[in-house]
């Protein structure tokens, strides 16, 4: 069985370029900003470049491209704080309606495709009121068990072959 994750970031910014009635190309750089829920902070990002085709000239597009994704989750605590990035480069399919000028409103999903292994990097360090053991030691065991989470999270990871990607509300400016 394949595993999807489904990601909505929050806001987003973007150029767009229509090339006649049936072509255009967008840039866009959508992002969760930084959420904190007690101890654990959590955000991504991703950058896009795509090609489009307007089959019918009017507001239905398809499109493909090619971007970056990234998403983090952080814990601190005073007994340890620890960190996880994941990223990879991106091809991406996409489908969805937008006006062609002036303000509009728009919505779209993609099908995101992780053009390499979706890979964990992670970090962890003893926080302020960890155990009473010599922070040498402490470090050694909280990076073995780094290792083993890490391992656990890559192994997820290499489990997910897609993301779905939705974009419900898209609000702008055509000139």
């Amino acid at each position: 069985m394949a595993t999807v994750l489904s990601t909505l970031p929050f806001f987003g910014v973007g150029l767009r370029a229509n090339i006649g009635d049936y072509f255009g190309a967008s840039i866009d750089y959508q992002f969760m900003p930084t959420l904190s829920v007690s101890k654990i902070s959590f955000g991504s990002g991703m950058f896009s470049a795509t090609a489009r085709v307007y089959p019918f000239k009017g507001k239905l597009f398809v499109g493909a491209g090619f971007g970056y994704m990234h998403h983090f989750v952080r814990v601190r605590s005073a007994e340890i704080n620890a960190e996880a990035k994941i990223g990879a480069p991106i091809a991406l399919i996409n489908i969805g309606m937008t006006g062609r000028t002036g303000f509009v409103f728009g919505m779209d999903a993609a099908l995101v495709i992780p053009l390499s292994k979706m890979r964990a990097n992670t970090t962890a360090t003893p926080g302020e009121a960890a155990e009473d053991l010599p922070r040498e030691q402490l470090q050694a065991r909280l990076d073995e068990e780094r290792e083993e989470v890490t391992e656990d999270i890559n192994r997820v990871l290499g489990k997910i072959p897609v993301v779905i990607q939705l974009n419900l509300v898209r609000l702008g400016y055509i000139f």
